[in-house]
């Protein structure tokens, strides 16, 4: 996959995201707001993801931890894509050439 097909992708998601969650501010949407507080405490966004067991640190529980909060960066992440400097990407990109063979 092209560079520039990995962007439209991208932005593509972003506005998906947006669309789910956000106002045309970029404000989070009620609903959307009680959800993401939910996610927030279960997917450890503010606090260590270090889960301590009987023995010591259990790194399963921390992973599981880690799964959990890869999730709401993920979302963070789609929600705050600077649009500048996804903008600046795309205008950096040529796009591949078309090579009709017939």
């Amino acid at each position: 996959m092209n560079q520039l097909t990995q962007l439209h992708r991208l932005l593509f998601k972003r506005q998906a995201y947006r669309r789910l969650l956000m106002d045309n501010q970029g404000n989070l949407l009620p609903d959307a707001a009680v959800v993401m507080q939910d996610l927030s405490v279960l997917c450890c966004a503010h606090n260590t993801t270090l889960r301590i067991g009987q023995g010591g640190i259990d790194p399963y529980a921390t992973i599981y931890a880690e799964g959990r909060r890869e999730v709401w960066l993920r979302i963070q992440k789609m929600l705050n894509i600077d649009d500048r400097a996804l903008q600046r990407q795309l205008d950096g990109v040529t796009p591949m050439a078309s090579t009709d063979d017939d």
